[in-house]
């Protein structure tokens, strides 16, 4: 079986007794593909993903692919919030509304 980056499996297990040493062991089911995502890949953000058993959910930081036919990239430059810096602001500020002088 091969295992690939971004899916993740379920594996059953039953814990018996070895029949010569009576101590347990595990025995391994073969794993069942549950679910298959594009996981971001740095070492901020492992684990990335959880299961919520109150949720029943499972929860992931999932990077974005194409959407809607607009690759993310595009997405996230189209949405991005300008930011204007600038430097002196007080000064700027004196320029545009001088100070009442009374």
């Amino acid at each position: 079986m091969d295992c690939f980056p971004g899916r993740q499996y379920s594996v059953e297990y039953e814990i018996q007794n070895d029949s010569l040493t009576q101590r347990p062991s595990f025995r391994f089911r073969e794993p069942v593909e549950m679910f298959a995502f594009n996981e971001p890949r740095n070492n901020q953000s492992l684990p990335d993903w959880t299961y919520s058993s109150d949720r029943g959910e499972f929860l992931m930081v999932a990077q974005g692919g194409i959407s809607d036919g607009v690759p993310i990239a595009e997405q996230i430059l189209a949405d991005q919030t300008v930011l204007v810096v600038i430097e002196n602001w007080f000064d700027e500020l004196e320029t545009l509304a001088p100070r009442d002088s009374r």
